[in-house]
């Protein structure tokens, strides 16, 4: 269980899949005094005809792609420039670090999160592991779980919930057999 969270938390964290296709970039820009580290499409970058350019922050403690996700104007970029490997790693490392981020160990390798992440979800699994001991007051595993039965009677019966749509479904076949009766009729 505390394996299953820790993965959890790892991917959630690192975002890697958004990512997929993208490039990292240097971009200084007029509208910021440092420069912007994104993810980028080279080809759009490339692109005269992209007026505006969709990017994601390099940064992934600020939370997944899909929050970091920006668009820039071209006209904003004064230069870009491809980051590499080596120095990427380093900033993400002093920006995980400056945001409170540890790294953990997972079964695919170590990964950053952040400690707060790590904490609540260290509660989390906690939690989790008593609820299903002996340790929960009153009530044990066997217990806190429903019965079959109780399940199969938790809902309201079938008649009460599809009975005004049959009905519904009845009264329309019924007009639409008067209708055409009726012009069967008016036709002879």
């Amino acid at each position: 269980m505390n394996v299953f969270v820790m993965i959890c938390i790892a991917v959630l964290g690192q975002g890697q899949s958004a990512d997929a296709g993208l490039s990292p970039y240097m971009l200084r820009l007029t509208t910021e005094e440092e420069p912007v580290y994104v993810l980028v499409d080279q080809a759009t970058l490339r692109d005269e005809d992209v007026v505006k350019i969709p990017v994601i922050l390099d940064e992934p403690w600020r939370g997944p792609p899909e929050e970091r996700r920006e668009y820039i104007q071209r006209q904003w970029i004064i230069e870009s420039a491809s980051q590499e490997s080596a120095p990427r790693r380093a900033r993400l490392q002093r920006g995980w670090k400056a945001a409170g981020g540890i790294q953990i160990s997972t079964p695919s390798g170590r990964r950053w999160v952040l400690e707060e992440e790590y904490e609540w979800a260290q509660k989390a699994s906690a939690l989790a592991d008593a609820a299903f001991t002996e340790e929960v007051p009153g009530e044990t595993a066997e217990n806190a779980r429903p019965s079959s039965q109780e399940r199969a009677t938790a809902g309201p019966p079938f008649w009460r919930i599809w009975g005004p749509h049959i009905a519904i479904a009845a009264g329309a076949l019924a007009l639409c057999a008067l209708i055409v009766g009726l012009a069967v009729r008016s036709r002879s």
